[in-house]
C-alpha cells in the first residue's frame, strides 16, 4: 500500500512537473510569437527606414546635381558677363582715348592756326618788301636774283603754314573749279627737280574739271610724288594716271554715288607691308621699316585730312619690293565752265582808283600802301575798324568815296572787318569791300559773299595776286564769280 502511495505521489509530482513545463512551453510559445511580431515589426521598419534613406540620398543627389548646375549656369554667366564687361571697358577706355587723342588734336589746330595767322602776317610783310625792293631792281642784277630766292622761300614757308591750317579748326579748302591735269603736271614737275626720277603721264584730254582748293590738292599730289621719289633713291619711273570714273550707288568704296575724277602715283620702289599700308594714313604713326620712307607718318595724314574734306577718297596698294601705288578719288565739279584770267580780264587795264586799307600790324600797312600805291592806287590806310569807318565817313562827305576798302578780319582789341563792313553799309549800302586775313580757313574767308565782301584775300600774296583780286572786285564784283577769293596767291 505505500507503495502505491508512494508511486500515487510520484505521478503526481510528475504531472504537475509536466503541467509546469506546459505551462512553461505555452508561455515560451507566447514569447516566441512576440518576438518573432517585434522581429518582423523591426525588420519592415528597418527597411521603411532603408527607403527612406535611399530616398532622400536621391533627392540629395539630385539636389547636388541640380545645385551643381545652377553653379554653372551661374558661373557661365558671370564669365559672359566679365567678358562683355571687359569688352565694354575696353571699348570704354579706347574711346577716352580716342577723345583725349581728338582734344589733344582740337588743341594743337587751334594753336595751330594762331601762329599760322601771325606767321602769315610776317611772312606778309616779308614778301611784300621783298617784292617792293625788287620793283626798284633790275632783272639783270644780282641783287633781283638774291630776292628772287627769298621769295621762293617765303612761298616755300608759306606751305608749311597752309599744312598748319590744314590741321586747325575748321579748315575748310576754299573749292574752286580747275583742270586736273594742270595741277598733276605743274606739281610732278616740282616734286621730281633735281632728282633722277623720271615721270610718266597717263593723262586723257577729255578728263572732267573738279571742284577742289587748288593749294590743298598741290599739298596732295607733292606728298604722294615725294614718296615715289623717296622710295626710288637710286631714280627709277613714277607713274601719273588719271580717268573718269561713275562709281554707283551700291559701290564698296564707300564713296557717294556719281561722277569722280580717278588719279593714282605709282612708283618701282621698296614697297610697304599690308599691315603698314592700313595705317600709314594713320597720324604720327611710324615703324622701324617705314621710317625710311622720308615724308610720311604726319604727311599722308594730312592727305587723307585733305581727301576727306574735299568728299573724296585715298588709299594705298602695295608689295613689297615691288612698289606702291596711291590712288585718289575726287569729285568732278557739276559745272563744265572753267573761269582763267583771260575769260575774266579779256584786257589789261590801267589801275586806277581810291583805296582805303585797315590793318592792325603797322608795317603790314606800309608795305600794301607802297604796293597799292605802286599800282597806281589813292591809298589811305587805318589801324582800326573804327578808325576806317571814320576816314569812309570822311571821303563820302568830301565827295571822293573809296572804290574799295581792304579790311582785316581780326583786330586785337578793336573792330575787325566783318563788324566794320556792317557800319560801312549803314553808311553807304554800296561799298565795295575785300577781306584779307592770315587765316584762310575762317568761315568769313570761305563764304564772304555771304558776308557782304566782294572778295578775299589771305595773307601772305604776291604782288600779282593782290593786282589780280582787287581787278576783279572792280571789274567782276557784281558777276557772281569767286575768283577774288584766290587763297595765298597762287598766281
Amino acid at each position: 500500500m505505500n507503495e502505491d502511495l508512494l508511486k500515487d505521489s510520484k505521478a503526481r509530482r510528475l504531472n504537475s512537473q509536466i503541467e509546469d513545463m506546459a505551462i512553461r512551453l505555452k508561455h515560451l510559445e507566447n514569447d516566441y510569437f512576440l518576438a518573432k511580431e517585434e522581429y518582423e515589426d523591426a525588420i519592415l521598419n528597418y527597411m521603411e527606414i532603408l527607403e527612406e534613406l535611399r530616398r532622400k540620398n536621391a533627392e540629395l543627389e539630385l539636389l547636388k546635381t541640380n545645385l551643381e548646375q545652377r553653379v554653372r549656369e551661374r558661373t557661365f554667366e558671370l564669365e559672359k558677363s566679365n567678358l562683355a564687361l571687359s569688352e565694354e571697358i575696353r571699348k570704354q577706355k579706347l574711346m577716352e582715348e580716342e577723345l583725349i587723342r581728338t582734344r589733344k588734336l582740337e588743341s594743337i589746330g587751334v594753336l595751330a592756326g594762331g601762329i599760322a595767322h601771325d606767321f602769315n602776317n610776317l611772312l606778309a610783310i616779308v614778301m611784300g618788301t621783298i617784292t617792293l625792293a625788287k620793283i626798284s631792281a633790275r632783272e639783270d642784277e644780282q641783287i633781283f636774283e638774291e630776292l628772287s630766292r627769298a621769295e621762293a622761300a617765303c612761298i616755300q614757308a608759306r606751305e608749311l603754314t597752309s599744312r598748319l591750317i590744314t590741321f586747325s579748326e575748321g579748315g575748310g579748302p576754299l573749292k574752286k573749279i580747275h583742270q586736273l591735269d594742270r595741277l598733276l603736271k605743274e606739281s610732278v614737275g616740282i616734286a621730281l627737280s633735281g632728282s633722277r626720277v623720271r615721270c610718266a603721264f597717263d593723262l586723257p584730254g577729255n578728263l572732267w574739271p573738279v571742284l577742289v582748293d587748288e593749294n590743298q590738292i598741290q599739298q596732295v599730289i607733292l606728298q604722294l610724288v615725294r614718296n615715289a621719289r623717296e622710295a626710288m633713291p637710286d631714280g627709277g619711273e613714277a607713274g601719273v594716271r588719271a580717268e573718269n570714273v561713275r562709281v554707283p550707288e551700291k559701290g564698296n568704296l564707300g564713296l557717294k554715288a556719281g561722277a569722280y575724277v580717278k588719279w593714282s602715283v605709282e612708283d618701282q620702289g621698296w614697297g610697304i607691308s599690308e599691315e603698314h599700308c592700313s595705317r600709314i594714313f594713320d597720324p604720327y604713326f611710324t615703324t622701324k621699316p617705314l621710317g625710311n620712307l622720308k615724308g610720311m607718318g604726319l604727311g599722308l595724314a594730312i592727305c587723307h585730312s585733305i581727301v576727306k574734306k574735299h568728299d573724296g577718297l585715298i588709299s594705298c596698294r602695295s608689295e613689297v619690293g615691288k612698289g606702291s601705288v596711291f590712288t585718289v578719288y575726287l569729285p568732278a565739279s557739276p559745272e563744265e565752265k572753267i573761269l582763267s584770267c583771260e575769260d575774266i580780264h579779256p584786257a589789261s587795264k590801267e589801275a586806277k582808283g581810291r583805296i582805303l586799307v585797315m590793318d592792325d600790324e603797322e608795317m603790314v600797312r606800309q608795305v600794301m600802301e607802297q604796293i597799292l600805291s605802286y599800282l597806281g592806287y589813292d591809298v589811305a590806310a587805318a589801324a582800326d575798324g573804327e578808325t576806317a569807318i571814320n576816314l569812309h565817313r570822311e571821303a563820302l562827305d568830301a565827295g571822293r568815296p573809296f572804290d574799295l576798302v581792304i579790311l582785316d578780319l581780326t583786330v586785337r582789341g578793336g573792330m575787325g572787318g566783318k563788324q566794320a563792313l556792317l557800319k560801312m553799309r549803314e553808311i553807304d549800302p554800296h561799298v565795295q569791300a575785300l577781306i584779307a586775313t592770315g587765316y584762310s580757313n575762317d568761315p568769313v574767308v570761305q563764304s564772304f559773299r555771304k558776308y557782304g565782301f566782294s572778295g578775299a584775300i589771305t595773307k601772305p600774296f604776291t604782288l600779282t595776286t593782290l593786282r589780280a583780286v582787287i581787278r576783279d572786285v572792280f571789274e567782276c564784283g557784281l558777276c557772281g564769280t569767286d575768283r577774288a577769293s584766290l587763297p595765298y596767291g597762287a598766281a
